[in-house]
């Protein structure tokens, strides 16, 4: 995942340098002259601007030039497969450090905005592929993006909403039908 040379910054703490030693998963992180040790999922590569680039392709399938695209694209897209519970359900995972790789200076409403917008897509693809149902995690926390996702799908013709399965995610996720 990285080399030698690769700009990162830590995720938890303030520390922002370049790799000079990499020992299995453990990453050396260089800053103001001493030599840090993390591990690789703690830390992000960022360019020379301090650019984030996200973990996932972002794709919308509402028109039909993007659907050919889609088509195109299919076996190019590797990140993009779906995980699956154990009742086999499509399960996608909203939590904003679960979409992109760097948050700590995200707006709230930034922050909304692109869980809507991955969680639009993942309701695209599902209708594309005729899945029937999917799996929102959103978490407990205050309810915004919860509020915000049932205002979105829950007035749709195409969806029906439910609490998720207590058993697997207690609260904080909701299963949306697709008809």
């Amino acid at each position: 995942m990285f080399k030698l040379g690769d700009k990162v910054k830590a995720l938890n703490d303030p520390i922002e340098g370049k790799v000079v030693k990499i020992e299995g998963k453990t990453v050396y992180v260089d800053f103001d002259g001493f030599d840090y040790p993390f591990q690789e999922k703690e830390l992000i590569k960022i360019g020379d601007d301090n650019s984030v680039e996200f973990k996932t392709q972002f794709f919308s399938l509402k028109e039909e030039k993007t659907k050919q695209k889609w088509a195109k694209l299919e076996g190019k897209a590797r990140d993009f497969i779906p995980k699956r519970n154990s009742y086999k359900v499509i399960e996608v995972d909203l939590h904003v450090q679960a979409i992109i790789d760097y948050y700590p200076d995200l707006t709230r409403e930034n922050a909304l905005k692109i869980q809507l917008f991955h969680a639009e897509k993942w309701v695209n693809w599902c209708l594309h592929k005729s899945e029937n149902k999917l799996v929102l995690i959103h978490g407990v926390g205050e309810g915004i993006l919860k509020d915000a996702l049932i205002e979105k799908f829950g007035t749709g013709l195409n969806y029906k909403i439910e609490p998720a399965m207590h058993k697997l995610y207690g609260f904080g996720a909701m299963e949306i039908y697709l008809r």
